[in-house]
């Protein structure tokens, strides 16, 4: 066979063997399913993907989880209201401590030229002489257990806590704390309250100076507060206590209304 024929047979093969072959490599893709393009039929990805489910599939998720939300806003509440058990039963049991000892307020104490207490300071004796002498009680230095300085001092006074042996004993204090109420230092007692009660007291206090409570007090702990004169004593546990005594503040403000408001002035009337 001629050399020149043999070689344009060779050539014919081969090209039309890497016309197959580039065939077989690469598919057609008007009918291959593409898995980037959502809008082709015959998507690829997660069958359980929001797009890929049915709308009663999808419904029946939403139901399931608002279910579960549910469930975990139960057990939250359920946690919140043991922590909030805990906490009450603990400042109860803080105050319940405290019980047997009081503060005395603007007791003189012996300063230096700075203003600074001058250590040691005999409390003991200061508490002594308000009780013996002021308030002619029968205590004695075997009532007190212990006393001690709190504060700095402020005009050369402090306030001075005092712990007796016995309740009676505070009580018998306490419950004579009037006597002191012309005292030449400005003496009070007070019940020795824990920190969150001091704060409701306080805030007890400035309703009271802005005129929107009558009176409050504290007895073994407990706080009170009077609306008006003729008020029921309310209890003071805790600061949702003291929002509902303002909300009844501003209802009652809301119901009260002018006389110059409410009717017009007749002729025959003098203003």
């Amino acid at each position: 066979m001629d050399v020149n024929k043999m070689d344009t047979a060779m050539s014919k093969n081969n090209d039309t063997e890497q016309e197959v072959l580039f065939t077989c490599s690469q598919p057609n893709p008007d009918t291959t399913p593409s898995i980037y393009n959502p809008g082709k039929r015959g998507k690829r990805g997660n069958p359980e993907s929001p797009e890929n489910l049915p709308v009663h599939r999808m419904e029946q998720c939403c139901k399931d989880r608002i279910k579960q939300i549910k469930e975990q806003d139960k057990e939250l509440d359920l946690q919140y209201n043991k922590i909030k058990d805990l906490e009450t039963r603990l400042e109860n049991q803080e105050q319940y401590s405290r019980r047997t000892s009081v503060r005395f307020h603007n007791v003189p104490v012996p300063v230096d030229g700075q203003g600074q207490i001058q250590h040691p300071v005999n409390t003991d004796r200061l508490i002594l002489e308000i009780c013996q002498t002021k308030m002619n009680l029968d205590i004695n230095i075997d009532d007190i257990g212990r006393t001690h300085v709190i504060w700095k001092p402020r005009n050369g006074k402090s306030q001075v806590i005092a712990r007796f042996v016995s309740y009676r004993k505070t009580h018998l204090v306490y419950s004579n704390k009037k006597i002191l109420k012309n005292d030449e230092n400005d003496t009070l007692i007070t019940e020795n309250l824990t920190k969150f009660r001091t704060t409701l007291v306080q805030t007890l206090a400035q309703m009271k100076y802005n005129g929107n409570i009558t009176a409050y007090w504290t007895a073994d702990g407990k706080i009170f507060a009077k609306r008006t004169e003729n008020s029921k004593n309310k209890i003071i546990n805790e600061w949702e206590d003291i929002n509902a005594l303002q909300r009844l503040m501003r209802d009652q403000d809301d119901l009260h209304v002018p006389v110059t408001q409410a009717s017009e002035q007749t002729p025959d009337e003098r203003p």
